[in-house]
This record gives C-alpha cells, sequence and structure tokens, in this order.
C-alpha cells in the first residue's frame, strides 16, 4: 500500500478528505482544504492544552503524536506504528485514574486503535477512530476534573447480592 502517490491510501486527514471530497473539488483545492484543515486542527491542539501547564505529560504528549500522524502529508500504514506509544500511555493513564465513564471510553478507544490495523480494513476507518481518540485525549488533558466516584458508581449500580433476611441484618 502506498502513501505518496495513493493519498485514498493514506491513515490521515489527507486520506480522508480524497477519500470524500476528490470527486468533488479539483485537486488544488483538495489540496488547500488539506493542508489549511490539517494546520488548524495542529493549532488548536497547541493552543488549547500548552499555555495551561509547563510540563507534558502523558496525555499531551500522546496528543502531539495523534496530531502529528494526522496532519502529516504523507503517510504510510507503517507510519502508525507510532500510535502504539500514546496507546499505552493513554491506557496507563486510565488504569492510574479514578474510573469514569469517559475515561472507559478513553481506555476503549486505545485498545480499538491497537487492533485496527490488524484488521484489513479501509484505511479511512482508522482514521476515524484516531479523531475519537484525539478527542477524547483532548477532553480528558483539558478536562480532567470529571470523575465519578467509587462509592457513587456502587450505589448507581444494581444490586446483584440476593435479599437479606432481618435475622441477618441483625446479625451485622
Amino acid at each position: 500500500m502506498g502513501g505518496g502517490e495513493y493519498p485514498l491510501s493514506m491513515p490521515n486527514l489527507r486520506g480522508l478528505f480524497y477519500f470524500f471530497l476528490n470527486s468533488r473539488l479539483p485537486h488544488d483545492t483538495l489540496q488547500l482544504v488539506t493542508v489549511a484543515v490539517s494546520a488548524l486542527v495542529v493549532v488548536l491542539v497547541l493552543v488549547s492544552v500548552f499555555p495551561r501547564c509547563r510540563g507534558i505529560s502523558d496525555l499531551r504528549f500522546s496528543l502531539v503524536i495523534v496530531v502529528t500522524l494526522l496532519a502529516s502529508y504523507h503517510s504510510y500504514g507503517h507510519d502508525l506504528v507510532l500510535m502504539i506509544l500514546p496507546l499505552f500511555l493513554a491506557t496507563n493513564y486510565v488504569a492510574r485514574q479514578e474510573f469514569s465513564y469517559f475515561r472507559l471510553a478513553l481506555g476503549m478507544i486505545a485498545g480499538l486503535l491497537f487492533i485496527l490495523p490488524s484488521l484489513v480494513l479501509p484505511p479511512q476507518i482508522t482514521v476515524v477512530a484516531a479523531l475519537l481518540f484525539l478527542v477524547a485525549l483532548l477532553k480528558e488533558s483539558l478536562y480532567p476534573k470529571t470523575p465519578i466516584p467509587v462509592r457513587q458508581l456502587l450505589e448507581l449500580t444494581p444490586n446483584l447480592r440476593a435479599p437479606v433476611s432481618l435475622e441477618d441484618q441483625e446479625a451485622r
């Protein structure tokens, strides 16, 4: 699978745009749209994440890698090997944090991205999953204080234990 000569086979924004807009826009306009949207995504991530802190966290480093891969002009299928590091960093982050449904979704998207390249699917599916991963990373890096406490989660889950008799309650 080529990359430079065949934009449709690229797992990045350029490949996604060529897939959806190649027959609708002239080639020069499509190139301009691709470069403009890629630059916009890079600038938005840099402006929204990096002024807020001095150091770089695992999530922010993952954002840099994912944005770099998505916004690259030439990309090949084997370039997705660079996604392994953000996937493991995000999974490690999710495992160390307090539980929330969004963090669960972040970990599941990371697992999906880990599996997708081994399946024989069009690269556009991988790009959409990577965009979801990018949005989840961006949300979690900007607003990390949105967990559901474990105690509250236990109150929300249905009680799966057998009913307790009055004698058992008094014994406690």
